[in-house]
């Protein structure tokens, strides 16, 4: 059984809710092909395959060919001798039938970069409604060189990593999977040239990863697993995943950054993410790493530290001109910026320990910096504004007001604003960038001047709300 997170499985849950079918994500399905293949592993008298009455009763006697959806019956599992190398595309792998996905496991052992599923130079592959475990080797799933693989509501886990991709080529999504219990990363992907390699990873939930590490510690040379790793890719949008790293240490619940000279991170977008940090061990880590990158954005995402080892880091950032805005930091270390510029605007940082700029420039405004005494900004260059803090030795700007934010509900992780808040209306209108929505999707400002912190504030009149429905739901 799987090592989960109760309240973040809940958390999870409600946000698969709210996201979009597969149809319309542009996910394919067996409808799309022209030939369709069954295939049953249970089956009595295997036939041809070309219904689900005479299914093939192994993936070792597929015949690959261009244009096909290949099926296994659901409820059922299938031990591979070896590997799964797809030998035609485009071709979709996925399930028929009702219950449970369909495992596809192999135990075969063999060094290098093996994996259960490997794409090789395939592309153009879709694989959905499966569940793949490998124990024994290097990865579940492979990515080749090859362009356009989907990964979507797939189970990956018992392995050294869930999904690999080395070389990979462009246009890869990884949706709505769960993926777990992995001995180093989750997921790790390499790109190696300047093309445009699209990547997409949303809806995921991983968690249990890194699993070589244990209590009281392991170094980072033995254990060095991160949820998701993305090195070189020049385009990312990563959106409404849960990347959960409270039961091991090291390492980062995400990281992305270049690969080599030849590849420069151009564009990124991290949203509306659940991202905690790992267990405090010698080597440290933190939620998110940015390295190496320019133009970056991260904002309406939950960063959850550790109530007693605050001192993780929510962001260790090496990158240029990151925005960070509309975020709820909760009881995280700090934020660490090397390089110019970062902008940290309409943030909630709920007992932190500090915020840090150690290089560069940092632009602090209109955040609510909850955190009950204790250092808030330190480091050199930091030009902060309009800022509420309850402790008065936090900050020293202009606009900034001491006083209690009054939010809805703390122990409920309800960060949004009260009446009569001293934030309403305290902000400041940011020059540099537009922000035009709270994390929430309220349209900023709702009064004279923006309010201070992640939420906008607004009186629902009866008859004629004015906060989205979503609100009420999923108040972070």
């Amino acid at each position: 059984m799987e090592r989960m997170n109760p309240r973040l499985k809940a958390y999870y849950d409600e946000l698969v809710r709210d996201m979009p079918s597969s149809a319309a994500l542009g996910v394919l399905s067996e409808a799309d092909f022209a030939r369709v293949v069954y295939i049953d592993p249970e089956a009595v008298s295997p036939g041809a395959g070309d219904s689900p009455g005479s299914p093939l009763h192994s993936w070792t006697e597929v015949n690959w060919t261009s244009g096909t959806a290949y099926l296994q019956k659901r409820g059922t599992t299938e031990t591979l001798p070896t590997f799964l190398s797809p030998g035609a595309e485009p071709i979709l792998m996925g399930a028929y039938g009702e219950g449970e996905r369909p495992v596809l496991q192999t135990f075969w052992s063999e060094g290098g970069e093996r994996a259960a599923i490997h794409m090789g130079t395939r592309g153009n592959i879709t694989v959905r409604d499966m569940h793949v475990r490998a124990p024994n080797i290097a990865c579940a799933i492979r990515l080749g060189f090859g362009g356009n693989i989907t990964l979507f509501n797939n189970r990956l886990e018992n392995t050294d990593r869930a999904v690999r991709g080395h070389s990979a080529g462009t246009g890869f999504r990884l949706i709505g999977n769960l993926i777990h219990n992995t001995e180093r990363s989750g997921v790790w992907l390499q790109y190696h040239n300047a093309d445009p390699n699209e990547v997409e990873i949303a809806w995921n939930h991983i968690f249990d990863v890194n699993t070589r590490w244990e209590d009281p510690y392991v170094p980072e040379t033995i254990a060095a697993g991160d949820c998701v790793i993305i090195n070189g890719s020049t385009h990312v949008h990563i959106h409404h995943n849960v990347f959960d790293r409270t039961l091991t240490g090291n390492k980062f619940s995400l990281i992305v950054n270049r690969y080599g000279a030849s590849t420069t991170l151009v564009r990124g977008l991290i949203e509306h993410n659940y991202l905690t940090s790992p267990r405090h061990a010698g080597d440290g880590g933190a939620a998110l790493y940015l390295e190496q990158a320019s133009g970056w954005i991260v904002r309406y995402n939950v960063f959850d530290g550790d109530p007693v080892e605050r001192r993780l880091r929510a962001i260790y950032n090496r990158s240029d001109d990151l925005a960070i805005y509309g975020n709820l930091f909760l009881r995280v270390g700090r934020i660490t910026s090397l390089n110019p510029t970062t902008r940290i605007y309409h943030n909630v940082f709920h007992e932190p320990l500090e915020i840090v700029s150690e290089g560069g420039n940092s632009i602090v405004r209109n955040n609510i910096i909850d955190n009950h005494g204790g250092g808030f900004l330190a480091g050199a260059s930091v030009f902060e504004s309009n800022l509420l803090a309850v402790d008065p030795a936090d900050g020293g700007g202009a606009g900034n007001i001491v006083g209690d934010a009054l939010f809805v509900d703390v122990p409920k992780r309800d960060f949004r604003l009260s009446a009569g808040s001293p934030a309403i209306n305290a902000g400041m209108r940011v020059p540099d960038i537009s922000i035009v929505t709270d994390r929430l999707g309220m349209p900023i400002p709702q009064g004279a001047a923006p309010d201070i912190g992640a939420h906008e504030y607004a009186v629902v009149v009866e008859g004629a709300p004015t906060i989205p429905a979503r609100v009420a739901a999923r108040p972070m």
